[in-house]
């Protein structure tokens, strides 16, 4: 089905609105290079036709809807092509300073195809992109005051740089209030909203006041000398002749000069126009820094989730593998234990040297070894040990964690702490006594 033709003209014509004011943003860039590569009418005229390639493309990712990135940057190299085609055509002649110009007509199919796809300006040529525009301008100011060939546009690019500055206050004013209006529709935000473009109307026409005094100053002052050389001029005229007198020779009338030379601006101005300079530059600087403080921002919470993992995957790890540590010496932890206990588990075990290692222990060696296996047994079951705690906290909590007592545990800590603490050695019987109460099913 064919697309009305009415839709498609008004989507053009926003394209090409689009397209201007990108390049105007972004005038530095191809200016210069139309000024190097080609005469001035010629250059104006090539200028034109980049808004021209910005909608045409735009108009042509909607229309075929290229699948593949490879596609599309066939079709923007195609358009730097021909970019670079039409400069030859006002050259006559081919040379390396066609290239910049082959490469902004790229750049331009290249965000005109961004454009469409993304659907909306403000998400295709966002705040970061309108900062780069006027550190451009800022550079370009830099360039025409250093270069021969830019001197005679030195005034356009100082009227564009300020016309730059206004318009992204106003783009990035409308797209705050734009934001703000979600769901608050109403007399109240409709006063606010003009009162807040009221002021920002206000501030640049303050910035385009300080901006351009110098340039202002400069054509008054040529407009009244002129004025004043024609005023003179006229009231020096000769007078009619008389035809009974021979009036005497006149002397010359006196002319002022076309134009004064330009006089060296006054102490006042040359300070404020530090004072606009220093003013854009701190903004400039408070601009950066206000993108470097979101970037390290956000760079700072991924890393402290990043390190919150690890941390808390170090954290499980290390309580269930480590055990409790006192006043002396770590008691145990899975490894020292599996090193310490490995061949002595091995032996008690049935089948095994007839259990000989349990009978050869000391009292207080095998009040020991029955405190470890039950630590061990419970934190293989699922128990989250926590180093911090005593041998009788410890109990307890084994105890609320499994929701239930085991016969001896109790006596076990009391002997176990006797044995730690007091240096006391338990009768074997006892010892085995115990043995018999943990080993048994609750």
């Amino acid at each position: 089905m064919t697309e009305p033709t009415a839709p498609r003209i008004g989507r053009v014509s926003r394209f090409l609105i689009q397209g201007f004011a990108e390049l105007f943003f972004y005038l530095p860039v191809p200016l210069i290079a139309a000024v190097y590569a080609l005469d001035t009418p010629a250059a104006w005229v090539w200028l034109l036709t980049v808004p021209i390639g910005y909608a045409a493309c735009a108009e042509a990712e909607l229309k075929f809807k290229p699948a593949r990135p490879i596609t599309r940057m066939i079709a923007a190299a195609a358009a730097g092509i021909v970019y670079l085609f039409i400069a030859f055509m006002f050259t006559g002649h081919a040379t390396a300073l066609l290239l910049p110009l082959a490469l902004v007509g790229a750049a331009a199919a290249v965000q005109g195809q961004r454009a469409a796809r993304l659907g909306s300006w403000a998400a295709a040529f966002p705040g970061p992109a309108i900062l780069a525009g006027i550190i451009l301008h800022l550079a370009g100011q830099l360039a025409a005051s250093n270069l021969a060939a830019l001197a005679d546009y030195g005034p356009f690019m100082a009227g564009c740089g300020i016309a730059a500055v206004a318009a992204a206050l106003f783009i990035r004013n409308e797209r705050q209030l734009s934001g703000e209006d979600e769901g608050r529709p109403g007399p109240a935000m409709a006063a606010f909203k003009r009162h807040n473009r009221g002021l920002t109307a206000i501030l640049v026409a303050f910035i385009v006041i300080v901006g351009l005094f110098r340039i202002w100053q400069q054509w008054l002052e040529t407009a009244a000398a002129r004025i004043a050389n024609a005023v003179i001029s006229w009231l020096s005229r000769p007078g009619k002749e008389l035809p009974t007198e021979e009036p005497p020779p006149a002397p010359p009338a006196p002319l002022l000069p076309e134009a004064e030379a330009p006089r060296e601006p006054a102490a006042w101005l040359v300070w404020l126009e530090q004072a606009f300079k220093w003013i854009v530059g701190i903004l400039v600087v408070a601009a950066l820094a206000a993108a470097a403080f979101w970037l390290g921002r956000a760079l700072y919470r991924i890393a402290r989730k990043w390190l919150g993992r690890l941390l808390q995957r170090s954290r499980d790890t290390r309580e269930f593998s480590e055990g409790y540590e006192d006043e002396v010496e770590s008691l145990m932890t899975l490894t020292k234990w599996s090193e310490q206990w490995k061949g002595r588990l091995a032996e008690i075990m049935p089948g095994r040297n007839g259990g000989k290692a349990w009978n050869q222990m000391p009292g207080s060696q095998r009040v020991r070894y029955l405190y470890g296996s039950m630590l061990k047994r419970s934190i293989r079951k699922g128990y989250a040990f926590k180093p911090h705690l005593t041998p009788q906290e410890t109990a307890s909590d084994i105890q609320s964690w499994r929701q239930a007592g085991k016969d001896g545990e109790k006596e076990l800590i009391r002997i176990y702490d006797d044995v730690r603490y007091g240096g006391a050695e338990p009768p074997l019987e006892e010892t085995e006594r115990l043995k018999r109460l943990l080993e048994e099913p609750n």
